[in-house]
């Protein structure tokens, strides 16, 4: 079938199209369509495969302003348009996706395309009424059409490395099918199909007359949010993306559509005496008309009652035709006492704010609420969290995970069968932390576990956490180009997750990209001005770029949070960038012996100042008290130490001794490249050894 025009090649602005060759009866009336409306297309046909066709494509992604993707089974399992896809994702291209029939998306392309657009060719009455909702998809700028001049930009190192896959694939065969997994053995693909029904749910706003109850709205919001992701055919966005439009009095209109969702919740608290108000608007994006508004009532005592309620009326409203088990909760708070929910959720609270006194009011919280109900679990959880928090940023670990390990026990004797889920992670966290967390190939097995299976307890109903386990591990194992692929797709399923910006920030970092990873962590510390580990970040990476007046900005912000012995760390490290090697030295001694420094920070911290028999030791004495974060020194480093002076470290004895400790050898960047690109039809990540 001849292509019915030429694909664009001015200086306007323009529309990449993305599709399956075998959809071409289809797909062409709808690129004449568009062609004739002003809108600018450009698509591969006619350009020969060859050893320019791949950079030709990546810098057709790179130039356009939007991104168009047909998606079928045929284009689904198309290489070449899974590989376009995600070179539009890793270029922050707007997505719009336009479902040509229902498709099953597995693993790489469901994390890939995330919260883009999507509309349903068959769910629209007429034709007319799908081609106006596309028109004004593409058109939602204003920007895309014949008038508007756009500038070339240069392109990215990480579009430089998906045009060298493409060049792998750039063949006669280039457009072949893959029915299963690449290496032969069968597979059970995730099914996530593009859903209409979508909604955020926003923190409630706190109207009270004393304006103390943020930890309640925020506490009924997330339960509601975990309720909700339980409903089938109800696609819910995570609660750090809802959340992190707290407080900004923004347009639910422009929110959601910055979410990519069709409904949004958003409501507020109010409690007078005993009883608890909660008003609640349902709120259709596309128009910004109220979808359903309603005022729930209740008592305090009665709030779990109130917080089912809301979420079986909310998912009424959204999805009429959802059936529900009867009597099935769809919230469930881990506890029937009132007042022990009350207390873990101002810890919970407490927890987010991250600092020093926060973290032990958090711990008095969760501590509170286990004395109310000593079976409650997720009590338990958090306050073994936050004794781990506070023992790796805050000193005393050895301290710290005593307590976690009692709490442990005490959580034993209320569930000896272990029936609740949130064993695994507790356990995990402290008895199996150092095998797994730090472990390389315990990791591995774990993770990619994860990512296969996604039911399994350890997802906690995440779909993204084996992917950002997986990214973090080969990150420590130095595939930090293979890390970057494998984290960038799931900033779109959870655009606001700080945990997913902090570590795009410190892999961009790791890749010498340091504009973007500069840029990641404002955007990261805009979400969460008190995120101490992306403050910490900045001040080492701009320490090592020469920015030292930036680094000593920062410092003082830190110094808020932390002791003074671990400011006078950050202090010698500021010595050091101006000059004062032999002065900074000094310095670090003088505090080398104080329980407020984690000793991996001072073992990092020798290590840039080129003290390596003094920073192994320290590191060696992390390791000893099973510090997770000592197998991260190959991240770790690159935010710290010159380019120049890493490889001389990283090939020493000292360091891979220190390594073997984690299981860590010289075959295993072979063996993980194997193990990773064996479940690359999940992952889309192909991982190459030089």
């Amino acid at each position: 079938m001849k292509p019915p025009f030429d694909a664009y090649q001015g200086e306007g602005a323009f529309v990449f199209v993305c599709y399956s060759h075998d959809d071409k009866a289809r797909v062409y009336p709808e690129l004449e369509w568009l062609r004739d409306q002003g809108v600018n297309i450009w698509y591969d046909e006619g350009i020969a495969t060859g050893a320019e066709w791949p950079d030709r494509i990546a810098q057709a992604v790179e130039d356009a302003e939007k991104f168009l993707f047909y998606l079928s089974p045929d284009s689904a399992s198309s290489r070449v348009c899974r590989d376009e896809v995600r070179l539009a994702r890793m270029a922050d291209k707007p997505i719009v996706t336009v479902q040509l029939e229902p498709t099953e998306l597995d693993g790489g392309l469901d994390l890939t395309l995330g919260s883009s657009q999507a509309l349903i060719k068959d769910a629209y009455q007429t034709s007319g009424d799908y081609r106006d909702q596309l028109l004004s998809v593409i058109l939602d700028t204003g920007t895309i059409g014949l008038s508007r001049n756009k500038s070339r930009r240069g392109r990215s190192s990480s579009l430089m490395v998906l045009a060298v896959l493409l060049a792998v694939v750039a063949a006669p065969w280039a457009y072949r099918y893959v029915s299963g997994d690449p290496n032969g053995t069968s597979r059970d693909p995730a099914v996530n199909e593009i859903l209409p029904s979508s909604i955020a749910v926003l923190p409630f706003v706190d109207m009270s007359p004393g304006r103390d109850l943020e930890y309640l709205g925020d506490g009924m919001a997330e339960e509601l949010i975990h309720g909700l992701t339980q409903v089938a055919g109800m696609n819910v966005i995570a609660r750090t993306s809802s959340f992190s439009f707290k407080n900004q009095n923004l347009n639910v209109q422009l929110i959601g559509r910055q979410l990519a969702v069709d409904t949004v919740l958003e409501g507020s608290i109010r409690r007078e005496a005993d009883t608890l108000r909660v008003n609640l608007q349902l709120i259709n994006v596309v128009n910004g008309f109220h979808i359903w508004s309603k005022q729930f009532e209740g008592s305090v005592n009665k709030i779990f009652q109130l917080q089912d309620e809301i979420a079986n009326d909310v998912v009424e409203a959204v999805i009429p035709t959802a059936v529900q088990d009867a009597g099935r909760s769809l919230t469930d708070a881990g506890t029937t006492d009132a007042n022990a929910w009350e207390a873990y959720l101002l810890g919970r609270y407490e927890r987010t704010r991250q600092t020093r006194d926060s973290i032990d009011r958090a711990i008095e919280y969760f501590q509170r609420a286990i004395r109310l109900d000593s079976g409650f679990l997720r009590a338990y959880e958090a306050l073994i969290d936050a004794y781990i928090f506070k023992g790796s940023y805050y000193g005393h670990r050895d301290d710290m995970m005593a307590r976690a390990e009692a709490a442990l026990e005490q959580a034993l004797q209320a569930d000896p069968e272990k029936q609740d889920p949130a064993w695994f992670w507790m356990e995990l966290s402290i008895r199996y932390g150092e095998n797994i967390a730090s472990h390389f190939r315990d990791a591995e097995e774990l993770y990619s576990v994860m990512i296969v299976d996604r039911s399994h307890i350890a997802n906690r109903g995440q779909r993204v956490m084996g992917y950002y386990q997986y990214a973090l591990l080969l990150a420590r194992s130095g595939f930090f180009d293979a890390a970057l692929e494998l984290m960038i797709p799931l900033e779109a399923i959870d655009p606001m997750d700080v945990s997913i910006k902090l570590r795009l920030a410190e892999l961009y970092a790791a890749v010498g990209d340091y504009e973007r990873s500069l840029q990641k962590y404002d955007d990261l510390l805009a979400l969460s001005p008190r995120y101490v580990q992306a403050k910490l970040d900045l001040f080492l990476l701009n320490g090592k770029l020469g920015r030292v007046d930036e680094a000593q900005a920062i410092r003082q912000e830190l110094a808020v949070a932390f002791s003074d012995d671990l400011t006078a760390l950050l202090d010698a490290l500021l010595v050091f960038w101006r000059g004062d090697r032999a002065a900074a030295l000094d310095r670090l001694v003088a505090v080398a012996g104080s329980p407020e420094i984690p000793p991996n920070y001072l073992g990092v911290a020798f290590l840039a100042l080129g003290d390596w028999e003094r920073a192994f030791f320290h590191l060696h004495l992390a390791a000893d008290q099973g510090d997770p974060y000592v197998s991260e020194l190959m991240l770790t480093q690159t935010r710290l130490i010159p380019v120049n002076a890493w490889p001389p470290i990283q090939e020493s004895d000292e360091f891979l001794s220190l390594m073997s400790r984690f299981d860590y050898d010289e075959a295993w960047p072979s063996e993980l490249a194997q193990r990773a690109n064996a479940i690359s039809g999940y992952t889309d990540v192909i991982v190459r050894v030089e």
